[in-house]
């Protein structure tokens, strides 16, 4: 080992800020059908509506990216009871894995026990590693990109806009898989308008294209773990610095 290199590897400043390239294998939630696996999440968006709405409770469909949203007042357990049972499972099914972090209103009793109703396993991503739920997070961050560019014109009425953010959502390509979730789950662009009945495009068998989404991911997976690398043996007593993760999200 060069003294260069070894002194890169002593440099704390570098360890502490530098990129990891000594990385675990990621983990991913690969579903392979609609509705298998559904992510779940809360955020603030720091503006009270006059309906008195300050919260989203998100959650996205692993397979079609589809994506489900609520205005709400509150962020407790009752309100994540409704917002999984009337807006997704009453309405789509319940799925089998539901994946969240390990907020309070994920983790009570109450929540526990409707999942088990449905009979729903729940998986909790890692308070250390928050990113294991990225799939949700990343939605978040696409949903609250638009509705930033419209509560200006809104007069922070951002409730009143959800559902076109949301729609819009649904019908954007994707471009890792070259559909978007609507067409994903019916086979075919939607109707905007009348003007546009006319130019509504089928996309053939929809099995054909879960087909190839189901390709894709194994393939996505397999080459996850190719890139992921083995944790440097340690030993007992061994020095490490604590990476800690912090959320930048009120609430």
């Amino acid at each position: 080992m060069s003294e260069v290199t070894q002194c890169l590897r002593l440099c704390q400043t570098c360890q502490r800020f530098g990129p990891n390239y000594d990385t675990f294998t990621k983990h991913r939630s690969v579903a392979y059908r609609p509705f298998e696996k559904i992510a779940i999440d809360v955020l603030d968006t720091g503006s009270v509506t006059s309906a008195g709405n300050k919260y989203i409770f998100l959650a996205i469909d692993y397979f079609s990216k589809w994506t489900f949203a609520m205005a709400t007042s509150h962020k407790n357990t009752e309100t994540a009871c409704e917002f999984v049972e009337e807006c997704i499972f009453r309405q789509y099914g319940a799925p089998e894995v539901l994946i969240s972090d390990n907020g309070r209103e994920f983790t009570s009793v109450q929540f526990k026990a409707l999942l088990t109703k449905y009979g729903v396993k729940q998986s909790l991503s890692s308070p250390y590693y928050p990113q294991s739920n990225g799939v949700v997070e990343r939605s978040n961050r696409t949903i609250l990109g638009k509705l930033s560019k419209e509560i200006f014109d809104s007069a922070k009425e951002w409730d009143r806009i959800l559902s076109k953010a949301i729609f819009a959502q649904w019908c954007c390509i994707i471009r890792d898989l070259g559909y978007s979730p609507y067409e994903i789950l019916f086979g075919c662009t939607p109707n905007i308008g009348v003007r546009n009945l006319k130019n509504a495009k089928r996309l053939g068998s929809i099995g054909e294209m879960h087909e190839k989404l189901i390709s894709k991911y194994a393939e996505d997976e397999l080459n996850a773990k190719r890139k992921g690398r083995s944790v440097t043996d340690l030993e007992v007593g061994s020095k490490v610095l604590l990476d800690i993760q912090r959320n930048n999200t009120k609430g």
